[in-house]
């Protein structure tokens, strides 16, 4: 899933084949900015989906 939102997190990491700069990590999801975009990657069970929702949106 990729979402356009504005928000921050803990942690960076890198994520293979996205953009240099800050890749922020929650669980088996993140986010990144690109070219003024940010995207969101979440993924796991239903509860863990929502966390890392809410985590990265806040």
């Amino acid at each position: 899933m990729t979402a356009l939102f504005v928000g921050c997190a803990s942690g960076t990491d890198t994520v293979e084949g996205k953009p240099e700069g800050k890749v922020v990590r929650e669980g088996n999801g993140y986010r990144y900015d690109s070219n003024g975009w940010i995207y969101l990657h979440i993924e796991g069970e239903p509860f863990e989906r929502g966390f890392q929702h809410g985590r990265f949106f806040a």
